[in-house]
């Protein structure tokens, strides 16, 4: 396993058995092989720690008599700090494994995000809201135009299609690409696309957008 915890991609028995893995565990595994969501966790972890401590001194001096558990670590399963990008809890993306209520609520979308800068990073389109004037309109017209954009950009309306069966190829692939793994390698275990650089292709574009939008 590397630094974040991601089986060697030249063992498909290193993943293990999928089983039993939850949807919640299946989207978990696709989030946590981002590197926004792994800089962010790096970022805050520390001070979500020492927090935590602070708060379990406080608590410990005003109800004395309270029964609290031990207070987890980063490097601890269940361990969570407050994602600014989720919007949401997100524990820690070097451990796959994590306790049901590290990864057991419902999600929010991930494919949705909150601007308060001018520009919106790549692949996202800021709209502004008159709050003086009726919304309903506004997001109609918003529907309209966001089609219109996503049809310029990727040659069509972009569908959510849930193909289960292929989510251990899509890991798969995604970490033989973190690995520097070239897409002739990659084309070489493909079961769902032809064994080609171009069928490699698809088939890691495809795994990398599962990653904002499972």
């Amino acid at each position: 396993m590397n630094e974040w915890g991601i089986p060697d991609w030249r063992d498909p028995d290193a993943y293990g058995d999928f089983c039993d893995w939850s949807r919640n565990r299946w989207k978990w595994e696709f989030l946590r092989r981002r590197e926004d969501l792994r800089q962010e966790f790096k970022e805050y972890a520390s001070q979500t720690y020492q927090s935590n401590l602070k708060f379990r001194e406080w608590l410990d001096a005003e109800h004395p008599t309270h029964e609290g558990g031990r207070i987890l670590r980063p490097e601890d399963p269940g361990f969570i700090i407050f994602s600014r990008i989720l919007w949401w809890e997100m524990p820690n993306p070097k451990i796959g494994d994590q306790p049901e209520n590290a990864i057991g609520w419902s999600w929010t979308d991930t494919s949705i995000r909150e601007f308060t800068r001018e520009t919106a990073p790549a692949g996202f389109l800021r709209v502004d809201f008159d709050l003086s004037a009726p919304i309903a309109p506004q997001i109609e017209n918003v529907k309209k135009r966001l089609v219109e954009v996503q049809t310029e950009e990727s040659g069509g309306k972009v569908q959510k299609r849930r193909h289960p069966a292929k989510w251990p190829e899509y890991l798969r692939v995604l970490d033989a690409a973190e690995g520097g793994a070239s897409l002739s390698e990659i084309a070489k275990f493909l079961k769902y696309k032809a064994q080609t650089e171009q069928g490699a292709r698809d088939t890691l574009r495809a795994a990398k957008e599962l990653r904002f939008n499972f």
